[in-house]
């Protein structure tokens, strides 16, 4: 039996999840970075944790809580926002603003909430000194190339698709990593 929690820190987000009666539980965390999420250590086989951690002054704390509540064989899944794609980067160059895929349109720049900006590798060394480690990559998943869509025929998604598996950091428009709890 299949049972889901949820935590998020937006009270409209939780609202949302009521709507599909699917939870057990939902909770609302007001700072990731400071507040324990109250349920006991090694209660979970499965979390995600998507396109939270580039908003975190302190993500680590977060991950060291998900490595706390991991059951010992358990399993996270981790997608967060590639900002350093090849074609992020060309982005960037032609409009010289941060948020280079708008993902915040009506925001000035100083209101972005992405306070943190990864790469694959320090995604992954973060994880390891959280004592947590790469089990799969799932990156190639959510490709980013340049003139990805114009290409016929789908072609440019296959392209994108089998360059991401070559180099998720230059053609992965966000990274997507299967992560396993470190047994101590």
């Amino acid at each position: 039996e299949i049972q889901l929690y949820g935590v998020d820190g937006s009270e409209f987000a939780l609202e949302k999840a009521k709507k599909y009666k699917l939870f057990e539980q939902l909770k609302k965390i007001d700072d990731f970075c400071s507040d324990k999420i109250n349920w006991e250590n090694n209660s979970f086989d499965f979390i995600v944790c998507k396109d939270l951690l580039e908003h975190l002054v302190s993500p680590k704390i977060v991950l060291m809580e998900i490595y706390r509540l991991l059951k010992k064989e358990g399993y996270c899944l981790i997608h967060i926002p590639n900002h350093f794609s090849l074609y992020g980067r060309i982005k960037f160059l032609i409009r010289n603003n941060i948020d280079t895929f708008g993902y915040f349109p009506n925001a000035k720049a100083w209101e972005y909430p992405h306070l943190r900006f990864f790469t694959k590798e320090s995604l992954i060394e973060l994880l390891e000194e959280s004592n947590l480690y790469l089990e799969t990559e799932l990156s190639s998943f959510f490709t980013s190339f340049p003139l990805q869509s114009r290409l016929p025929f789908g072609t440019g998604d296959w392209i994108a698709s089998k360059l991401a598996l070559i180099n998720s950091t230059q053609f992965a428009g966000a990274f997507t990593l299967l992560i396993k709890k470190k047994s101590l």
